[in-house]
């Protein structure tokens, strides 16, 4: 389907953190087969996870920081900056305070690549936070490029 739409699907995990209960990663650039030979790591700590990833040549961002839910442990505690690449700053599912929050985090760590998400478990949030590049993005490698060079636009509407 994604073919026939001209849709380029792209393989990515966003995973819990175990030692953290609440906080998620995203993972970009890592094969699927590469998980598959490491199951390990659904119960691995986020120290295993990054030297994981990074030997993998992959990219390892923490997903919606700052979410205040019940189901998150430490709401407040800040992003990993030592064991990730960067932050989604902006998540159309976090509450406004959260997004305030980690847009300051942001601007604190300008060394980190920066993304939105649209967290689009509704129909009206997809393409609600989307990131624009200048080329069109067709295997992991393209992805994994506009990333680190940070040669992308984020765009979201807040609420």
């Amino acid at each position: 389907l994604a073919d026939e739409a001209g849709v380029t699907l792209l393989f990515g995990i966003e995973e819990g953190l175990p030692e953290d209960p609440g906080k998620e990663v995203l993972i970009y650039g890592v094969p699927a087969e590469a998980f598959a030979r490491h199951p390990e790591l659904r119960s691995g700590n986020l120290p295993m996870i990054s030297r994981f990833v990074h030997g993998e040549g992959g990219l390892l961002l923490q997903a919606h920081p700052f979410r205040d839910r019940a189901y998150v442990q430490n709401p407040n505690t800040a992003p990993y900056a030592d064991l990730v690449d960067g932050i989604e700053f902006y998540n159309t599912g976090n509450s406004p305070e959260a997004n305030a929050k980690s847009m300051r985090y942001a601007e604190e760590h300008p060394d980190m690549i920066l993304i939105v998400g649209s967290d689009a478990h509704r129909p009206e949030n997809v393409g609600s936070a989307v990131i624009e590049t200048p080329v069109r993005i067709r295997e992991d490698a393209d992805l994994l490029r506009v990333l680190r060079s940070r040669n992308f636009r984020c765009r979201y509407a807040e609420a």
